[in-house]
């Protein structure tokens, strides 16, 4: 495994996914201060429904990433890439017609049917977009995928800036903005993909067989994706049923700001994927302990962000204060969910265990349903619903890292526990004390975490550092 090239094309990764990460730091600290709490509403609205328009590609697109990963340009199959690219995009057309005729005669909300015409676009540029990003990954162009994520940023980031020193206070203007955004993004990835778009089609009936059966292939792995989201997303589905689109925006705002840590671990996966499908057993394996230990020991490292953090935000936009007083709940949800997109559903793929990953994430979200259920429509606390969905992530971490470590015939780590004893520490100091005293306290506990495990600290910072040299 070029451990050079893997470093670079995560660099690459991390710089394009930094200026994502300005954008959304700019959409949550400016954006609700612009807009009224209820147009915030709508613009969080729309953000939600449109991170799961991947659904409808019905698994074709990871299938694509599945059955291609690790071929380069020169060998895939260009003819059947452009067949499948131009089935894709008629099927998200006829989905997205469909979609807004039905909303027309159902929903009475102008706003909410803006939202959902809004997202029909969005599933038709989106998903083209994401065929030949996945396209980008599987030949290890890992570069170019992330140059089309720094032009969706760049595309978004002058009008953005506009809107707000004007403070348009439209939620719409904001929305037609950020799909201009990703057209331009398609637009990039097109031209990056010439020598697909110049070879001939195949007939009709090859491109629906090998379309299907990557669907057949990739379907597994999409669930898997969506029910990743649903997890938390749940609770934004319930919080908006039950107590309306004001305290929805509430609650997105919070997990928001918990997405940008995620988002940006999760370009490790990104570019981990390809590379691990062209490595040998031992390779895995010793990539796989390393990288299983270094986010134990890393991860609980965000956690002492969280005080100076939610001071922060709760003198910027003091009208969301409920949302920052979430943030001790869903902060460790950032340290097991990152650990399981690095290790657990990255391993997962690459041993092609997706029907795995399937079934964790299916009891994940059963688990985190219930518990959303009984703690928002029942008991009415967003409080239990979250610490659902954290039970459910720990649980789905652990399992999945214990199939890897099964299939891969290595050891099991010693410090899992340490890593829950942490959590705790951080949740219950914060919800009996807070304050500067919570943060100096976990501050100590990870402290001595470390030290305890200096050891195999010290050779995982060896190793990283001979992997840069």
């Amino acid at each position: 495994m070029d451990l050079r090239k893997l470093v670079m094309n995560f660099s690459v990764a991390l710089f394009a996914q930094g200026s994502s990460l300005f954008i959304s730091c700019l959409l949550a600290l400016f954006v609700p201060k612009v807009l009224g709490i209820d147009e915030y509403g709508y613009w969080q609205l729309f953000i939600f429904y449109s991170s799961y328009v991947g659904f409808f590609h019905f698994g074709l697109n990871d299938g694509i990433y599945l059955l291609f990963g690790g071929k380069t340009r020169e060998e895939i199959d260009k003819s059947s890439i452009k067949s499948q690219f131009l089935f894709v995009v008629a099927m998200q057309l006829v989905i997205a017609a469909c979609v807004v005729v039905v909303s027309f005669f159902t929903v009475d909300d102008s706003h909410r049917m803006f939202v959902v015409a809004a997202v029909a676009f969005f599933m038709v540029t989106g998903n083209a977009t994401s065929f030949l990003g996945y396209i980008f990954q599987a030949m290890n162009e890992t570069k170019l995928y992330s140059f089309s994520v720094l032009v969706n940023s760049l595309a978004f980031l002058l009008p953005l800036v506009v809107l707000l020193v004007l403070r348009i206070s439209s939620f719409e203007i904001y929305i037609v903005f950020y799909l201009v955004a990703k057209v331009i993004s398609l637009i990039f990835c097109l031209l990056r993909s010439l020598d697909f778009l110049k070879v001939a089609f195949l007939p009709a009936s090859k491109t629906f067989k090998r379309s299907f059966e990557c669907m057949r292939v990739g379907i597994k792995l999409t669930l898997a994706n969506v029910l990743n989201m649903l997890i938390v997303g749940v609770i934004q589905f319930l919080a908006d049923w039950e107590w309306g689109i004001e305290f929805f925006g509430q609650v997105s705002l919070a997990f928001s700001m918990v997405t940008f840590f995620m988002t940006f671990i999760s370009q490790a996966s990104m570019v981990l994927f390809p590379a691990l499908r062209q490595a040998n057993k031992a390779d895995l394996v010793a990539f796989f302990e390393g990288t299983r230990d270094a986010t134990n020991f890393f991860l609980p490292g965000i956690l002492v962000l969280y005080q100076p953090f939610a001071w922060i935000l709760t003198i910027w936009l003091p009208q969301y204060a409920f949302s920052f007083q979430l943030f001790s709940f869903l902060f460790p949800i950032c340290v097991f969910d990152g650990k399981m997109d690095v290790v657990g559903a990255t391993y997962l793929k690459v041993i092609r265990g997706e029907k795995a990953l399937l079934l964790i994430n299916f009891t994940a979200v059963v688990i985190s349903a219930l518990g959303s259920y009984c703690g928002i429509v029942l008991f009415h606390s967003i409080e239990l619903a979250i610490i659902s969905a954290l039970i459910a992530i720990i649980w789905r971490c652990f399992f999945s890292e214990y199939l890897v470590e099964k299939k891969l015939n290595c050891g099991s780590s010693k410090t899992n526990i340490g890593l829950v004893i942490l959590t705790l520490i951080f949740i219950v100091s914060n919800v009996t004390v807070g304050g500067l005293f919570s943060t100096v306290f976990y501050l100590f506990a990870y402290t001595s975490f470390l030290l305890v495990n200096r050891k195999e600290v010290i050779n995982i910072l060896k190793s990283i550092s001979s992997a840069l040299k």
